[in-house]
C-alpha cells in the first residue's frame, strides 16, 4: 500500500467514525484522531464552493485558532456531478456488507474533491479538547497504537461539556460542572385533565455527588408548570442536558423553550416515540431504563447490589430514578473513571427544603442574572457579595446551602452557634491568618475525582499534599482537633518525590523522577544506570573541550571553555554540538593525529552541519553511548508512568474516603468561617429561632432591616433601615405598603425576602435584631426582575403564576408581590387583586405587596380583613424648594394618593407636558386637588368649595344650603341668618346632596374639639354608596395591625 492510499484509507475511516459519533451525539462532534505525533480532523474542499464538507473541520479551525492545509491528494472521481452527496451511514446496527457497497458508490458518485486537514501536537492535546468543550463540542479521541510494524487505532475517551474533567486544578476556575437528564412524561386521566410528570438526575463530574429530583403538575403551556425545574436547571447551572420523552417533538421543542435554557448549553432529545422505521440505539436504551431489571442491573453495576431494593426513594420516584440510569450509563460511555466512586443520588424532594418558587432566586438577586453578564462584579448578586469563601470547595457547599434554604431548626441553630463561637473566639488577626491560609488551598475535592479517572498531573499531587499541609496546621493550631490527615501526609511523602512534581502536568513524560526509588526497585535501577550512561557521555564532552582548551589556546575555566555541547532534542535525539569556528580548531586538532592518541574513542569522527552557526559532532562510541541513554530514559518514563498509575490505584483503594472527609472538613470550615467573617465586616445580627407565639405557622419580626446589596451600592445617604413584623399572633399577617416611586417599595419587599433566605441557609442577617419562624416556601411576583415567558403577556404570566401562590400557599409561606396586576385596565386589576388579597388572608399566608391601587382601601370587604395592615414610605415635599424628600421611613396608612407627576417633575419633564398632565389630573381626579387649587361658592366668595363635609371622600361638587332657601324672606334672610351665610352653607358633593334632599332630615353645624361638624347625618353617610362610604384602615383607630 502507497502513502496516498494509506491517506485515503485513514480519511475515510475519519468520515466513517465521523458519520458515527454524530449519528449518536449530534452534529456538534468532532473526531481527533491521532496520526504519528498529532491528532488530525479531516475533511473534503468542495470543488465549486468555499466550504469544507463532511467534518466540522471549519468549526474546528475557528475555536482552536489553527490554520487549515492541503493534504495534497484528492478524493472521488465522478467526471461531472458538482454535487456532494451525504456520507453512508455507519453504527453499531449497519451491516458491515452494506455500509461498504454504499462506501464504494460514495466514493464513485463524488467529485474530485481535495483532502484537507487541520491538527495538533499530541502533548498540548488536552489544551485543545478544553477549547472544543468549551466550544460545545463533544470530542472523540482516537489514540494510535504501535505493534511491530501494524498500526491500529483504538477510542481512548470521549469528552463533552458536561462530561469533561480538566486535568489543569490551577487554571482552570470554574467550580461545579453538572451533566442533567430530564424524563418528562404526559400522565393521562379519565376524570380530570392530564398531569406532567417530570424526573431529574443531575452528576457533578468534579465531585461525584448526584442529585434527584421528581414532580408532578397538570399539563398546562405555562410558566408555572416549569417553574420547579427552571429552579433546579439555575441553581446547578448544568453544561449538558438530555432531554428523554414520549411527548411528540412538536409539542417538546416549545415545552423546552419555556425552561429559559440558555442557548450556548449543548441539549440531546431523545423520543421514545421514535417516527422513524428503524429504532435507534439511543432510543433502545432510553426504553430499556424504563425496565426494572434495567434499572437494577445499572444500578447494582455502580454501587451495591442491592440499591434499589433498600432505597425506597428509587421505587417511589421511578421516572427521576430512568433519568439517573440512563446519565450514569450516558457518562460511563463516555470514560467509565468518572462514575466509579460516585456517591448514592440524594433526594431533593424533601420537606426541609424550603421551596422558592417564581424565579425567587432571580427576582431577589440571590443568584445573577444570566442576561446581565455581571457576574463578576461583586455586588451584582448576594452571592456574589456573600459568598467570600476562600476555596473552590467552600465555594461550591456555600452556593448549595444559598440556593437550597432549608427549614432544618437543628441544623440552623448549630450554625449560627458555629458562628457565634468563631466570632467570640477568634480575632480579626486570627481569621485572617486562616482565610489567608485557605486562599492557597486548591480543589481536592475535584483532585479526588481526577485520581479515580486517572487524570491527576503529579503537580496536582503536589498541590493537594501543600493544601493538606496547610490544613492540617489550621486544624491543630487553631482547631485543636487531633488530625487525621499525618498518616496521609506520610503516604505521600514515601511514595512522591514532591519538589520534583512541581509544574509537571504529563503523565507520561518526566525530566526528574517524581516518584521515590526507595519505593520502587525497578527504577531505582534503570536511575542507576541512566547516571552511569549520562556520566560517560558527560566524560565524552569533558575530554573533548579540554582537548580544545589545550590544544586551542582557550583559557580553561573561562566561560568559552564548554566547546562542545549536549544537544537534545525529541525528533534528533542525543549529539553533541560545537559552533563552526571552534570546530575548525577540532578538525585542525584531528589532522595532526595527536588527538586519537590521547582519545582513542573518538576514532570515526566527523561532522554534519546542524544549523547555520553550529555543526553536529558524530562518534559512533558517542551516538551509542546517546541511544542507551535515549533508551533508558524511554523505559524510565514508561516505568514511572505505570508505577504512577499504580499509585493512583492505591489513592483510590485506601486512601479516597480519607480525602473526601478531609475536603469536607475544609468546605465546612470555609463557609462557617465566610459566615463569621461577612456577619462582622457588614455589621449583621444572628436570627432567633421563635420559642414563643405561634408556632404552627411561619412569621418574621425584622428589626432594623437593610437591603444586602443596595446599603453598600448606596453611597451617597446613609441607608433608612425600616421595622417589619409579618404573622404570629399579634402582627398583621399582610402589608400593602404604598408610596411614590423610587422611594424604595420594592427594595423593602427584596430585603425582608433576602434576610429570610439568609436566616434559612444559616447565616447572619442585615437586621438590628431578626426573630423569626423558618417558612416553608416564598413565592414572588416582583415586576422590576420580570420574567416576559415567550410569547405570553405580562398579565398572563402573572394570572399563571398567582393561580400557582394561591393553591400552594398556606400559612408557612410568604408572599412578596410588586405591581400585582398592573397589566389590566382599572376595574379586573382592582378585583383581581382584592380577591387574591383575601384568600391569602384566609389561608393564614404572610404577604407584603407593593401597589398604587389607593382605590381598593374603600371596598367593604377590606375593612373585614382584620389582619392586615396598610403602610406607605414616606416622602415629603418641600414646596420652599420645589421638590420631594425621600424620607424613606414606613409609616402608618395609604400616605398621598397622587404623586405620579411630581415624580415626574423631579426627572426634568418639559414644563409644557408637566402642566397639561396637571390639568388632567384636576379634571378627571378632582379630589387630588390641593386646597390652594378649590373654587370659590357663587353664592358667597368666602365659602370654598373643598371636601364634601358629609363623607369626606370626594371633593363637593355643589354647595348645599343646610336651612333650605324655600325659608328665606324677600331679602334673603332665615330669621336673622342670610340664607348665603358662610355657616349656612355646606359642600357637598352630588351623591350626598341627592340622598340628603331624600331623606329631608334636619342637619346642623356644631363647634366640636375637633372643628365644625354636621351632625344628624350618620345615617345618610350609612346609607351612601359602599364604595364611598368606607374608611382606610388607616383611619380606624380599631385596627391593631400597626408595629
Amino acid at each position: 500500500m502507497n502513502d496516498t492510499t494509506e491517506i485515503s484509507s485513514i480519511v475515510i475511516d475519519y468520515f466513517k467514525l465521523t458519520r458515527e459519533y454524530q449519528y449518536q451525539y449530534g452534529n456538534n462532534t468532532i473526531v481527533l484522531l491521532q496520526v504519528g505525533a498529532f491528532f488530525e480532523v479531516y475533511g473534503l474542499r468542495h470543488p465549486t464552493k468555499d466550504t469544507y464538507e463532511y467534518s466540522p473541520i471549519t468549526s474546528f479551525s475557528e475555536i482552536c485558532d489553527l490554520n487549515i492545509a492541503d493534504k495534497k491528494i484528492t478524493l472521488g472521481n465522478h467526471p461531472t456531478n458538482a454535487e456532494l452527496p451525504p456520507f453512508p451511514m455507519y453504527h453499531a446496527r449497519v451491516c458491515p456488507k452494506t455500509f461498504a457497497r454504499e462506501l464504494r458508490e460514495w466514493i464513485q458518485y463524488i467529485p474530485s474533491c481535495h483532502v484537507v486537514m487541520a491538527g495538533v501536537r499530541d502533548y498540548v492535546l488536552d489544551k485543545y479538547v478544553q477549547k472544543l468543550v468549551d466550544g460545545g463540542f463533544t470530542v472523540v479521541v482516537y489514540d494510535q497504537e504501535k505493534q511491530g510494524k501494524n498500526i491500529t487505532r483504538k477510542l481512548q475517551e470521549i469528552y463533552s461539556p458536561g462530561t469533561y474533567l480538566a486535568y489543569d486544578t490551577e487554571s482552570n476556575t470554574k467550580i461545579t460542572n453538572h451533566i442533567t437528564c430530564i424524563w418528562m412524561d404526559k400522565v393521562s386521566h379519565k376524570c380530570k385533565k392530564d398531569d406532567f410528570l417530570c424526573g431529574i438526575a443531575s452528576l457533578n463530574i468534579f465531585t461525584g455527588e448526584s442529585f434527584l429530583f421528581e414532580y408532578q403538575t397538570p399539563f398546562l403551556m405555562s410558566p408555572t408548570t416549569f417553574d420547579e425545574l427552571e429552579r433546579h436547571l439555575i441553581t446547578i447551572h448544568p453544561s449538558e442536558i438530555i432531554f428523554i420523552s414520549e411527548i411528540s417533538s412538536d409539542i417538546l421543542d416549545p415545552l423546552i423553550k419555556y425552561m429559559g435554557i440558555e442557548s450556548h448549553i449543548p441539549i440531546h432529545k431523545i423520543w421514545l416515540k421514535e417516527e422513524t422505521l428503524v429504532e435507534t440505539e439511543t432510543t433502545k436504551k432510553a426504553k430499556n431504563c424504563t425496565k426494572q431489571t434495567y434499572i437494577h442491573h445499572v444500578l447494582s453495576t455502580w454501587f451495591s447490589e442491592d440499591v434499589f431494593h433498600t432505597c425506597i426513594e428509587l421505587h417511589t420516584h421511578i421516572l427521576a430514578t430512568q433519568a439517573f440510569c440512563y446519565l450514569i450509563n450516558f457518562v460511563s460511555e463516555h470514560n467509565t473513571d468518572l462514575i466509579k466512586k460516585i456517591h448514592l443520588p440524594t433526594f431533593t424532594n424533601t420537606s426541609q427544603r424550603m421551596i422558592l418558587a417564581n424565579h425567587t432566586l432571580k427576582q431577589l438577586n440571590i443568584i445573577p442574572d444570566e442576561k446581565q453578564h455581571n457576574h463578576s462584579r461583586k455586588l451584582s448578586s448576594i452571592s456574589c457579595f456573600i459568598n467570600r469563601c476562600c476555596t473552590a470547595m467552600g465555594k461550591r457547599r456555600f452556593h448549595h446551602q444559598l440556593t437550597h434554604p432549608t427549614t432544618d431548626e437543628i441544623w440552623l441553630q448549630r450554625e449560627y452557634d458555629q458562628i457565634a463561637h468563631i466570632q467570640k473566639t477568634y480575632d480579626q488577626e486570627a481569621i485572617g491568618d486562616m482565610r489567608r491560609r485557605l486562599h492557597t488551598m486548591k480543589d481536592i475535592e475535584k483532585m479526588a475525582r481526577l485520581i479515580v479517572s486517572k487524570r491527576i498531573s503529579p503537580s496536582s499531587m503536589y498541590h493537594m499534599y501543600k493544601t493538606i499541609q496547610e490544613w492540617t496546621y489550621i486544624d491543630t493550631h487553631y482547631l485543636s482537633h487531633i488530625p487525621i490527615t499525618e498518616s496521609f501526609l506520610s503516604f505521600l511523602e514515601q511514595h512522591f518525590v514532591l519538589e520534583n512534581c512541581v509544574g509537571v502536568l504529563s503523565m507520561k513524560d518526566f525530566e526528574q523522577p517524581i516518584l521515590q526509588s526507595s519505593q520502587f526497585p525497578e527504577i531505582a535501577s534503570l536511575l542507576d544506570k541512566r547516571t552511569v550512561c549520562m556520566k560517560q557521555l558527560e566524560s565524552y564532552q569533558t575530554q573533548l573541550n579540554q582537548l580544545i582548551a589545550k590544544e586551542g589556546k582557550i583559557k580553561e575555566g573561562s566561560q568559552q571553555t564548554e566547546c562542545v555541547r549536549i544537544h537534545k532534542t525529541e525528533k534528533g535525539g542525543i549529539s553533541f554540538q560545537i559552533t563552526k569556528k571552534r570546530g575548525i580548531i577540532l578538525k585542525e586538532l584531528i589532522a595532526t593525529s595527536l588527538p586519537l592518541k590521547q582519545l582513542p574513542w573518538i576514532q570515526g569522527l566527523q561532522f554534519s552541519k546542524a544549523t547555520a552557526n553550529n555543526d553536529e559532532i558524530q562518534i559512533p562510541v558517542v551516538k551509542e553511548t546517546a541511544n542507551e541513554l535515549q533508551e533508558m530514559e524511554s523505559k524510565i518514563n514508561e516505568t514511572m508512568a505505570n508505577e504512577y498509575k499504580n499509585v493512583l490505584n492505591v489513592l483510590v483503594d485506601s486512601w479516597y474516603e480519607t480525602i473526601e472527609s478531609i475536603a469536607q472538613q475544609i468546605s465546612h470550615w470555609d463557609v462557617i468561617l465566610t459566615k463569621a467573617y461577612v456577619a462582622q465586616e457588614n455589621h449583621y445580627c444572628c436570627p432567633v429561632l421563635g420559642k414563643d407565639g405561634d408556632k404552627d405557622s411561619s412569621w418574621v419580626q425584622a428589626y432594623g432591616l437593610r437591603h444586602a446589596l443596595i446599603e453598600k451600592l448606596q453611597t451617597q445617604e446613609h441607608y433608612v433601615t425600616n421595622d417589619v413584623f409579618l404573622g404570629g399572633d399579634t402582627n398583621p399577617l399582610g402589608i400593602l405598603l404604598y408610596g411614590t416611586n423610587a422611594v424604595g417599595k420594592t427594595s423593602l419587599i427584596r430585603a425582608i425576602g433576602i434576610a429570610i433566605i439568609l436566616a434559612q441557609c444559616g447565616c447572619y442577617v442585615p437586621c438590628s435584631q431578626f426573630i423569626y419562624r423558618p417558612y416553608h416556601a416564598i413565592y414572588s411576583r416582583i415586576l422590576g426582575n420580570d420574567n416576559l415567558f415567550k410569547g405570553l403577556s405580562t398579565f398572563a404570566v402573572e394570572m399563571s403564576e398567582l393561580r400557582l401562590i394561591l393553591k400552594m400557599s398556606d400559612k408557612h409561606s410568604l408572599i412578596l408581590g410588586d405591581e400585582l396586576c398592573s397589566g389590566t385596565e382599572i376595574e379586573s386589576a382592582l378585583s383581581i387583586f382584592m380577591a387574591g388579597i383575601m384568600k391569602l388572608h384566609e389561608n393564614q399566608s404572610t404577604f407584603l405587596f407593593a401597589t398604587h391601587f389607593h382605590e381598593i382601601l374603600q371596598f367593604q370587604e377590606m375593612s373585614n380583613l382584620e389582619r392586615v395592615s396598610v403602610k406607605h414610605m414616606s416622602v415629603i415635599y418641600d414646596a420652599e424648594q420645589d421638590m420631594l424628600i425621600y424620607d424613606r421611613l414606613l409609616k402608618d396608612g395609604p400616605g398621598n394618593g397622587t404623586y405620579g407627576i411630581e415624580v415626574a417633575k423631579s426627572m426634568h419633564m418639559d414644563p409644557e407636558f408637566l402642566e397639561t398632565a396637571y390639568q388632567l389630573r384636576n379634571r378627571y381626579f378632582s379630589k387630588t386637588k390641593s386646597p390652594l387649587e378649590h373654587t370659590t361658592s357663587h353664592y358667597n366668595s368666602k365659602k370654598i368649595c373643598g371636601m364634601c363635609e358629609i363623607c369626606n371622600q370626594e371633593i363637593g361638587e355643589e354647595i348645599h344650603h343646610i336651612q333650605y332657601q324655600q325659608y328665606a324672606d324677600s331679602h334673603g334672610f332665615i330669621d336673622h341668618i342670610h340664607k348665603n351665610h358662610t355657616a349656612n352653607l355646606m359642600s357637598i358633593c352630588k351623591i350626598c346632596h341627592d340622598k340628603l334632599h331624600q331623606s329631608n332630615q334636619p342637619i346642623v353645624r356644631k363647634k366640636t374639639t375637633k372643628g365644625y361638624k354636621i351632625m344628624d347625618v350618620i345615617s345618610i353617610a350609612e346609607r351612601s354608596d359602599d364604595r364611598r362610604s368606607s374608611t382606610t384602615k388607616s383611619q380606624q383607630a380599631s385596627h391593631a395591625g400597626d408595629f
